[in-house]
């Protein structure tokens, strides 16, 4: 195989290898936005005014539950 053969298959797997690079990027695209939505469905976003009455929970220094979150 002389150097011009040899140049133009490394440029065609190059190529190749970038079009699976963007197969794979749009397919991670998506993956993120159907995570992302499902997600949202999950939880539930609340959002507080001025004036709005929450609850505030008081825990004791060094009492952990996992109900409570971080």
């Amino acid at each position: 195989m002389d150097s011009l053969e040899y140049q133009s298959v490394m440029l065609a797997k190059l190529e190749d290898s970038n079009k699976v690079r963007l197969a794979i990027l749009d397919y991670l695209l998506a993956h993120k936005k159907k995570v992302q939505k499902s997600i949202q469905q999950i939880y539930l976003i609340r959002e507080f005014s001025a004036r709005d009455l929450v609850w505030k929970a008081i825990l004791s220094i060094g009492y952990k539950d996992l109900k409570f979150g971080k």
